[in-house]
C-alpha cells in the first residue's frame, strides 16, 4: 500500500515537473521584437513588441493564423498613452491573414490593460495587398490607422480601443463584417478619404459610432449601429451616404452640424433612439425614404438648418418632425402617423409642408410651440433675412396646403373651410394677436388650403 502511494506521489511530482519545464519553454519561445524590419519576415507564435516596429519600402511582413502579438507599452511613463506601434511605409506590406477559428491577436502586454496602452498598426502604403482579416485587436490608442492607404480591413473583432478605424488623405479601404464594440469612437472618416463601410456590427460606443468630417465621402450601407452616443455623426464638411443601416438605442441615431451638402440618407431603419435624425448650425439634410419610428424625436432640426424630408414614414415617435429655431425644411410626400405630435414649429421655424399623408396623431398634427411669430423673427434676424423670407411666401404663416389629414380632419375642414381652427392644428387662429410692451403683434397660423380628400399614395 505504502509503494503505491509512493509511486502515486512519484507520478505527480513528474508530472508537476513536465509542467514547469513546459512553462519554462514556452516563455522561451516569446518572441521579442524591435526596430525596423530588414526582410520580408514571417511571425508566428507568441510576439512580443518591445519597441516601434518599421516595415520599410519593398518589405513584407506576414502574421500567421493564431500568432498573439503583445505591444510592451513605450512612450513618457507620464502618459496615459503608448507609443508603440507597427508602422507600414509607403511600398512595404503588412498581411495578417487569421482564420474564423483562428485569430490573430494584437494586444497590451501589460498585466492590467487599459485602452491606448499601444498605439495601433498604423498603414502608409500605397500598395495593393495589405490585409487585416480575421483579427482581433484590443487596448490600442488607434487600432488601426490609414494615411493615403486603402488595405482590406474585413471579418476583424475591434474593441477596447480609443478609436477603432482612423482613414485620413484619400484612404479608401472595404471595411466590412467587422464587429466594432466598446471603443471611444468606432470610424473616423476625415480629409477627403471615401470608404465603403458595410455589413458591419457597430456597438456599445461611447462617443461616436462613426464619424464623418473634413471633405470625407464614406459610403454607409447595411451596417447595424447600436448603443452609441452618436450613431454616425457627419460635421465639418462631411458628406456621407448613409443607406439601409439599422440605427438603434443611440442617443442620436444621425447627427449633421455644419455641414453645408449632404450625402443622402435612405432607405434607413431608425428606431427607439433619442433623437433619430439631428440637424443643427446651418446642416442640409437630405433625408428620404426611411422608416423613423419610436424615437423621441424623430426629425429634430434647428438654427438654420435646411433640406428636404421625403418618402419616409415617420410614426410613433414622440415628436415626428421638430422644427426649431429658424429651420426651414421642405417636408413632402411622407408618412406622418401616429405620433404624439406630428410636426411641431417654434422660434420662426417655416417649413414647407405639402403632399404629405398627416394623421392619426395622438395630440397634434400640426402645433406651433414656443415664440413661433413672423415678430419675433424681426427682432433677430437683419433685414436682408426678412425680405428673403417674406419674397418666399413663408413669412408669417406655415405653408401645409396640399396634405391629405384622415377621414376626421378632412370632415372638420370641408365643413368649416379655410381660415379656421381645426381640432388637430394647434395654431393662433384663436388668439391672433399679443401685445408686446403695448403693441398689438400678429402671430403666426397653418395654412391647410388644397387639402386632399384621400390619401396620398
Amino acid at each position: 500500500m505504502k509503494r503505491q502511494i509512493l509511486i502515486l506521489i512519484s507520478i505527480k511530482l513528474l508530472l508537476l515537473a513536465g509542467c514547469i519545464k513546459n512553462t519554462k519553454l514556452n516563455e522561451q519561445y516569446v518572441q521579442k521584437v524591435r526596430g525596423k524590419i530588414t526582410s520580408d519576415t514571417v511571425w508566428k507564435g507568441v510576439i512580443e513588441v518591445q519597441e516601434k516596429i518599421i516595415v520599410p519600402d519593398g518589405i513584407s511582413l506576414t502574421i500567421k493564423p493564431g500568432t498573439v502579438i503583445r505591444f510592451k507599452k513605450t512612450g513618457n511613463s507620464r502618459s496615459n498613452i503608448g507609443d508603440n506601434r507597427i508602422y507600414i511605409q509607403k511600398t512595404g506590406k503588412l498581411i495578417a491573414n487569421g482564420q474564423p477559428d483562428n485569430n490573430i491577436i494584437f494586444t497590451s502586454a501589460e498585466k492590467d490593460p487599459k485602452k491606448s496602452n499601444w498605439q495601433g498598426i498604423e498603414f502608409h502604403s500605397e500598395v495593393n495587398g495589405n490585409k487585416i482579416k480575421y483579427c482581433r485587436i484590443e487596448y490600442a490608442n488607434e487600432a488601426i490607422v490609414c494615411i493615403l492607404s486603402s488595405p482590406e480591413i474585413n471579418n476583424n473583432i475591434i474593441t477596447k480601443n480609443n478609436k477603432g478605424i482612423c482613414l485620413w488623405q484619400n484612404s479608401n479601404p472595404d471595411i466590412t463584417n467587422n464587429l466594432i464594440v466598446k471603443n471611444n469612437i468606432g470610424i473616423l472618416s476625415s480629409s477627403g478619404s471615401k470608404p465603403v463601410i458595410s455589413y458591419n456590427k457597430i456597438n456599445n460606443i461611447e462617443n461616436i459610432g462613426i464619424l464623418c468630417e473634413k471633405g470625407a465621402e464614406p459610403l454607409i450601407t447595411d451596417n447595424e449601429i447600436f448603443d452609441c452616443f452618436y450613431g454616425i455623426k457627419n460635421v465639418w464638411g462631411g458628406s456621407a451616404k448613409i443607406k439601409q443601416n439599422i440605427l438603434m438605442s443611440n442617443k442620436y441615431g444621425i447627427y449633421y452640424q455644419l455641414v453645408e451638402t449632404s450625402g443622402m440618407v435612405e432607405g434607413n431603419t431608425i428606431e427607439e433612439n433619442e433623437y433619430g435624425i439631428y440637424g443643427e448650425k446651418k446642416a442640409y439634410m437630405s433625408i428620404v425614404g426611411n422608416l423613423i419610428n419610436k424615437n423621441k424625436y424623430g426629425i429634430f432640426s434647428r438654427e438654420r438648418t435646411k433640406g428636404e424630408i421625403k418618402n419616409n414614414t415617420i410614426k410613433k415617435n414622440e415628436y415626428g418632425i421638430y422644427c426649431s429655431r429658424s429651420s426651414h425644411l421642405d417636408i413632402t410626400k411622407n408618412n406622418l402617423l401616429n405620433n404624439t405630435i406630428g410636426i411641431l414649429c417654434e422660434f420662426s421655424s417655416y417649413p414647407k409642408i405639402n403632399n404629405n399623408n398627416i394623421y392619426g396623431q395622438r395630440e397634434y398634427d400640426i402645433k406651433l410651440g414656443l415664440n413661433q411669430s413672423a415678430e419675433w423673427t424681426k427682432n433677430i434676424w437683419d433685414e436682408n433675412e426678412i425680405k428673403k423670407w417674406e419674397k418666399s411666401g413663408r413669412f408669417g404663416l406655415i405653408d401645409a396646403a396640399g396634405n391629405y389629414w384622415g377621414k376626421s380632419t378632412t370632415k372638420e375642414m370641408n365643413e368649416k373651410g379655410f381660415e379656421s381652427h381645426i381640432m388637430m392644428i394647434y395654431d393662433y387662429y384663436k388668439e391672433q394677436f399679443i401685445n408686446i410692451e403695448g403693441e398689438n403683434y400678429e402671430r403666426d397660423k397653418v395654412d391647410f388650403r388644397n387639402w386632399k380628400e384621400n390619401e396620398i399614395k
